[in-house]
């Protein structure tokens, strides 16, 4: 499993690229239009399956568009975060200026299991940031890790304020990934990596 991240838009949005060693690849989270990104995909000559998003908020969507063009099979968010994803004052779009892009191909569902070449993700439905968020567990060569978005951050969490936000909800997602191994790594929406190990430790917001 290769991984590389993109800090992408103002608010240095982690966009997350990972792919198998057939070169099977897939996008989480594309916050803004890269042309650093297309470059990398085209050196490295990677064949992206899918564009995934953990949430439908403005600063991770900002570039959808530009990688569905290069996705074999489109673009995929949870089913709870449509009307965010689609309806740009929902998603407070408009402060980014983002367009309204067009539907999705699949909605994402908890439980849902994804293979991506050798590689493959599974669906954990963690509302509280928005009501659509999800995290990507993923498995395969060997390695497995945990993509966040925005529900966990190295010592913090996502903010529940914005529309569509649920302290309870998220204190609630939050014990669901703290039945995940201590071992695992995790790659948040924003900021540096972190293990469910070091969150459990010295993140305030943790369930205790």
């Amino acid at each position: 499993m290769n991984v590389k991240c993109f800090y992408l838009g103002p608010l240095f949005t982690n966009g997350y690229l990972l792919w198998d060693d057939l070169d099977n690849a897939i996008f989480v989270d594309p916050g803004e239009e890269s042309a650093e990104v297309l470059k990398f995909l085209d050196e490295e000559r990677l064949r992206l399956l899918w564009v995934f998003l953990t949430h439908g908020h403005p600063d991770h969507i900002g570039g959808v568009e530009a990688l569905r063009k290069r996705a074999l099979y489109g673009v995929a968010i949870h089913e709870a975060d449509i009307p965010m994803f689609m309806e740009p004052t929902l998603g407070l779009s408009p402060l980014f200026g983002s367009k309204r892009p067009s539907p999705p191909e699949k909605l994402l569902q908890d439980g849902d299991r994804i293979a991506v070449g050798h590689l493959s993700f599974v669906v954990i439905h963690t509302p509280g940031h928005t009501p659509g968020s999800v995290c990507f567990l993923v498995e395969g060569e060997g390695k497995q890790l945990l993509i966040s978005g925005d529900t966990l951050f190295a010592q913090s969490v996502g903010r529940t304020d914005l529309p569509g936000g649920d302290g309870a909800k998220l204190l609630s997602s939050l014990r669901r990934l703290a039945e995940l191994p201590d071992d695992l790594l995790v790659l948040p929406g924003h900021g540096p990596k972190t293990t469910i190990g070091d969150e459990r430790k010295g993140n305030p917001f943790w369930p205790r």
